[in-house]
């Protein structure tokens, strides 16, 4: 057993592209006195977690950097290793050690252990913000990274030689002394870690994420203020407390002859004899279940443990083969009451499709069990060194979508094709590789779980209605018609515009100065964000009409279908629609002034720019069929919950990217500033379609606000800005 960490602070300080799904995230739980929120390319909101603010005494401002030879920093660095390796096997960890003479007493202010695997992040946790010697900052980092940090499983065994392992021991803690932004002078990017304190919230980054993300001094600012779940631009705050430090790093790869100490497999977690007495439970209950007679909950002489994943194979059935499953990367799940989950799963799914207790008679039924997840980086970067595919299953994983295979008769570069056939990724940086312990009573599985178009109802009905509108027509018909307060506007023929999505009492006078602007065509295609998780990632509503109360406007299921057959990976999907607001929150000025036009929404999700490009190639052809131009509609609010003044300088920035008419500006302008503009991939969509098509000559601003121009808080804002293209 190793030692329970001692009450300093933890702390995540590097960046990293990939995250567990939110799901994961919001069950996880965070330790009491740890801070395990991280930035993320593509961040997602970690739980609240109850953080332990440290005391920062005058020791801790000691310029001095650790006192340590060459030959000592060869031992910090083997003892790291040989602390990771034991905490990965689960052996007691102790402060016993004379390797290190006298550098182990040494005291320190904060101590942080990184691993990666050929350059991509695999763990890091640290300790600050009390005195401990080097040996005990040692253990508690090491056990913390190789175990508990809630972003990534635990590190394997078989992983730890390809690691990296470096140790960064803090030193020079020196506050800011500046005020406001003349706070940026005193950062040197490479040179100089951050810690930010303000209220209990806290972040740190060590000063090597400075240069690898390539910030200058005031990126670097503002991407510790997210890290600690601040306002990008609360480090101009002067109450809030901003620490410069320095890192002496030491780091290399882990020795082998430490790894050549370590079994790389594991026993299997059943025996053959086990393994078929689970198949032969599961199949019973799969059989009680259907019939409705009472089921075993527990197969007494066979394990139960933690796993990764089981799944249930179902063959020679009238349906064919079906697949129940279950996956768990953190913290996994207990095998026995999760296999008789999935046999309730499973004896649902035969009953709606109308397959009897009887048909089971000559069913063949498989159990495979996953365990001992291990990270193989990215589907761009990966790393497949050790995925010995004769014990091992491949697993790619991209937010809500997954595919895993057992073919033991491929090499691991086929086995991740196989998985990568199954599901459609949106971005190779992001979508992860993994490979997790098999034993399965089959002798291959596959297995894939991603969501699958819904053909939905004839008609949409409203989802936010009540929330972001009023639910009573009249009501609504009055609001509306107070936001279109100029009498006579002059109406133009418009390529596209751009309106925001908000509620109604945020954005509707953005949306409503643009709209009454439009000569209307017969149809409009409003390509707005995803923000739910439900349905596919790119989906186009396959409705005949969209209603909201007080009217129905008609939808183009033709020309939908158009768009499917033109555009790679859009799907026609209801499920995506059924609570997405983007662009709903349009219907009810379109309602009003263009009664006749033909609606067709899209709900968009994550893109790069490469894929960006090819979904407008697509839809600009689709367009040069038409007989009459359509209205493009990016919906969209600008960045969301920085400071007003600050929020309104980076929206200016984004706003100013989309005025050079380069869609590639645009992309690189809010990717590189972390804009958190949220229909970034609608705005770069329709701006390549346009220029594609020649109707990309301007890009005017209509209206601009925040929501501090209604609710009067200027703390925590949403720009909306309100465009016209021609």
């Amino acid at each position: 057993m190793s030692r329970t960490p001692r009450s300093s602070s933890f702390t995540n300080c590097e960046a990293f592209n990939f995250s567990l799904s939110l799901e994961h995230l919001e069950k996880s739980g965070i330790l009491k006195g740890r801070e395990c929120c991280s930035f993320a390319k593509f961040p997602v909101n970690p739980p609240k977690a109850e953080i332990a603010v440290p005391t920062v005494t005058d020791q801790e401002f000691r310029p001095r950097p650790p006192d340590v030879t060459e030959a000592q920093q060869r031992a910090i660095h083997r003892k790291a290793c040989e602390l990771v390796a034991k905490a990965v096997l689960g052996e007691e960890v102790t402060f016993q050690d004379s390797t290190l003479g006298d550098t182990a007493s040494q005291t320190l202010m904060g101590c942080f252990l990184t691993l990666k695997r050929r350059g991509q992040l695999r763990g890091c946790c640290g300790v600050t913000g009390k005195a401990v010697t080097l040996l005990q900052s040692l253990e508690e980092v090491s056990v913390a990274t190789a175990t508990q940090d809630m972003r990534f499983p635990p590190v394997s065994p078989r992983e730890l030689a390809y690691l990296e392992v470096t140790v960064s021991l803090l030193h020079g803690f020196r506050p800011l002394t500046s005020r406001g932004e003349d706070r940026v002078q005193e950062v040197l990017v490479g040179q100089h870690g951050l810690r930010i304190q303000l209220g209990s919230a806290t972040g740190i980054l060590l000063p090597n994420v400075a240069t690898e993300m390539n910030l200058d001094a005031e990126g670097f600012l503002q991407h510790v203020c997210q890290k600690a779940q601040l306002s990008p631009d609360a480090w101009k705050d002067d109450s809030s407390r901003i620490l410069k430090f320095h890192s002496h790093m030491i780091g290399g790869d882990f020795p082998p002859n430490l790894v050549a100490d370590v079994a790389t497999r594991e026993p299997p977690l059943c025996t053959a004899g086990e393994l078929e007495l689970l198949v032969q439970h599961c199949y019973s209950n799969l059989q009680s279940l259907s019939s409705g007679a009472t089921p075993s909950y527990y197969a007494p002489a066979c394990p139960d443990a933690m796993v990764n994943g089981v799944s249930i194979q179902l063959r020679d059935i009238p349906a064919g083969t079906l697949n129940f499953s279950t996956l768990s990367l953190r913290p996994g799940v207990p095998l026995q009451s999760t296999l008789f989950q999935v046999c309730e799963l499973g004896a649902k799914s035969l009953a709606e499709a109308g397959i009897k207790e009887a048909a089971l008679q000559e069913t063949q039924l498989d159990v495979t069990i996953l365990t001992d997840p291990v990270m193989h980086g990215s589907v761009s970067d990966s790393d497949l060194r050790g995925l010995d595919t004769q014990h091992r299953a491949c697993l790619v994983k991209e937010g809500d979508k997954s595919a895993w295979n057992y073919q033991p008769a491929l090499s691991a570069t086929e086995l991740v094709n196989k998985s990568l056939q199954t599901i459609e990724i949106s971005d190779p940086q992001v979508a992860q590789v993994f490979s997790l312990a098999v034993q399965s009573s089959h002798s291959e599985v596959a297995v894939s779980n991603f969501p699958r178009p819904q053909p939905g109802s004839s008609i949409r009905s409203p989802a936010v209605a009540g929330t972001f509108y009023p639910n009573d027509p009249d009501e609504l018909d009055e609001v509306v018609s107070n936001f279109l307060t100029d009498p006579s506007p002059e109406k133009r023929n418009y390529s596209a515009v751009m309106v925001p999505h908000a509620g109604l009492k945020y954005s509707g006078a953005i949306a409503a100065a643009v709209f009454q602007r439009v000569n209307f065509p017969e149809t409009i295609i409003i390509l707005g964000p995803k923000h739910t998780r439900l349905g596919v990632n790119w989906a186009v509503a396959p409705h005949d009409a969209w209603s909201i109360p007080g009217s129905t406007l008609a939808g183009d299921p033709v020309l939908a279908k158009k768009l499917v057959d033109a555009i790679p990976d859009l799907q026609l999907d209801a499920g995506a629609h059924a609570q997405e607001h983007a662009i709903e929150m349009e219907l009810p000025f379109l309602a009003k002034l263009a009664p006749r036009s033909r609606i067709v929404g899209m709900a968009l999700g994550r893109g790069n720019f490469q894929r960006c490009r090819q979904f407008a190639l697509g839809l600009s052809q689709v367009l040069q069929e038409l007989p009459t131009p359509p209205l493009l509609v990016i919906s969209s609010d600008m960045n969301h919950f920085a400071r007003d003044a600050e929020n309104r300088r980076l929206d200016d920035m984004a706003l100013q990217a989309m005025e050079t008419l380069h869609p590639s500006k645009l992309y690189e302008t809010v990717m590189h500033q972390q804009i958190t503009m949220c229909g970034l991939v609608p705005a770069v969509i329709v701006m390549e379609t346009l220029r594609l098509l020649g109707n990309l000559t301007t890009c005017e601003r209509t209206a601009y606000a925040t929501s501090a121009d209604v609710s009067g808080d200027t703390t925590r804002v949403v720009g909306y800005a309100g465009l016209t293209f021609s």
